[in-house]
């Protein structure tokens, strides 16, 4: 692949590679490939990247998954499986789990993150989505989180995430990006400024390198390493004429 497309693609250059073999070796064989689990942000730098170049179809287990998979050549698919649902019973009166501790489970499993989706804890239930290819080692060794004792089965249904987020509100200059991405990175201007040029940064699923665009109500900053938001509205100004922002962040 030529240097000035990786260099188009800052932060994300062994993710294209790999996105551009699996193609290519697509498009060779007239398969249908799958990529892993892909975060919103590699999604968008993906889309971008894919273009027409190749038919394809995304798919995270249940509409709007925040964790997606691309199906190559997705006309090719012929029936295969793409997401993997499985769910554990639970009593959440004597025990309490959180998404953090199934994700630390899994990854003492040595399981890639990118072999899972998206998942979460219910009052009675544990969901977790995957590839086909690791169901019956999850089904095996997946067998305690924390101190609770969990028994997993796959499922022919696939539930769909009810999304929660914790409000809260931030002081801010100005609603240009770099403004925002600071005050939610808790870095500074400068840094923030870094991680748009880096293309760690999303509005709306779309990359955006402009560190002066002027954010609008209802926007969805995702940040990497960082979390995703959206961006409320402006509550009111202080006495300085700082501008008092509200967001939601995605838990």
């Amino acid at each position: 692949m030529k240097k000035e497309v990786l260099n188009h693609y800052k932060g994300y250059e062994d993710f294209i590679r790999r996105l551009n073999d699996q193609v290519e070796n697509s498009l060779r064989t007239m398969r249908c490939i799958m990529t892993p689990f892909l975060s919103s942000s590699e999604l968008s730098v993906a889309q971008r990247f894919l273009g027409d170049a190749i038919e394809y179809e995304i798919d995270g287990g249940y509409s709007n998954a925040e964790k997606v998979r691309i199906i190559l050549n997705s006309n090719y698919r012929e029936g295969r499986k793409v997401c993997t649902c499985l769910i554990a019973r639970y009593n959440g009166k004597f025990v309490k789990i959180s998404h953090r501790d199934v994700l630390g489970a899994l990854m003492n499993l040595q399981i890639e993150r990118n072999q899972f989706g998206d998942l979460w804890v219910e009052e009675d239930r544990i969901i977790i989505y995957c590839v086909p290819e690791i169901k019956d080692f999850i089904l095996i060794n997946l067998n305690q989180i924390h101190h609770l004792t969990v028994h997993f089965e796959e499922s022919d249904i696939h539930p769909i995430k009810e999304q929660k987020f914790e409000s809260f509100t931030k002081i801010v200059s100005s609603f240009r990006l770099d403004c925002l991405v600071a005050a939610l990175s808790c870095c500074s201007r400068n840094k923030a400024q870094e991680k748009i040029k880096q293309q760690f940064v999303t509005v709306n699923d779309e990359i955006l390198e402009d560190s002066s665009h002027l954010c609008n109500n209802g926007d969805t900053i995702s940040i990497r390493r960082v979390g995703r938001f959206i961006f409320v509205q402006k509550l009111n100004t202080t006495k300085k004429d700082k501008l008092v922002a509200e967001f939601k962040k995605y838990c």
